[in-house]
């Protein structure tokens, strides 16, 4: 595991919505919470460890913490003698159309506010074209802090970093119970996640990392 990053504030907002205890429930067919914390610095000496770790571009850090982020839940349920998730493209999709929404509606919530064919985890799940389903859940999380944290001059992510925001990101959810009853739900076997960067917040200095799991039964 990499070093872990430093929070100044671990929890802004914790949404606890409908009559869910862990997230908003639809006809009992969605479970999702959502979860956002800010950083102040990373535990990490920049500097020392540009020599010794490779960088990446955004695009490629986006992925690399998404598999960051499947690995350390793959982890954790099999630590629970869980079976392992089968990733599914289709659920990852919905998971990347949420965070580009997100970003590009400027909103931080299951529910979006503006577009009724993607107002919910189910609505888009369904636009990926999985139709048939029981049970559909979502876990929601930024990180954001200081432009200066994340990339070099050359707008370039290091991999210390990418490996210590797919931790965070993981041990953030497996510390929220709402987000740790999604994971480890037994009857959840498929899963999609998607991480994106953004630098559109009110700060110019600042950038805002999104991750959302989307979670589904098996159809009946």
């Amino acid at each position: 595991m990499s070093a872990p990053i430093k929070l100044s504030l671990v929890i802004i907002s914790i949404f606890l919505l409908g009559n869910s205890e862990y997230g908003i429930m639809e006809n009992n067919h969605i479970s999702s919470i959502n979860f956002d914390f800010k950083l102040s610095e990373l535990s990490s000496n920049k500097s020392r460890l540009n020599s010794q770790n490779n960088s990446f571009n955004l695009k490629d850090a986006s992925e690399r913490i998404e598999t960051g982020i499947f690995s350390g839940i793959q982890s954790e349920r099999a630590k629970r003698g869980l079976p392992e998730f089968t990733h599914d493209n289709r659920l990852a999709r919905a998971a990347e159309i949420h965070n580009i929404e997100m970003v590009k509606f400027k909103f931080f919530s299951h529910i979006h506010p503006r577009n009724k064919k993607l107002q919910t985890p189910k609505h888009r799940v369904e636009t990926t074209g999985l139709m048939e389903m029981t049970v559909v859940g979502e876990n929601i999380a930024k990180i954001y802090g200081a432009r200066e944290l994340f990339v070099d001059d050359k707008n370039m992510i290091l991999k210390s970093t990418i490996d210590s925001l797919a931790d965070q990101f993981v041990n953030q959810w497996l510390n929220s119970r709402g987000h740790f009853q999604n994971i480890i739900n037994p009857d959840y076997v498929f899963t999609g996640i998607s991480c994106y960067i953004s630098d559109q917040t009110p700060r110019k200095d600042e950038m805002v990392f999104y991750a959302t799991q989307v979670f589904m039964t098996k159809p009946q």
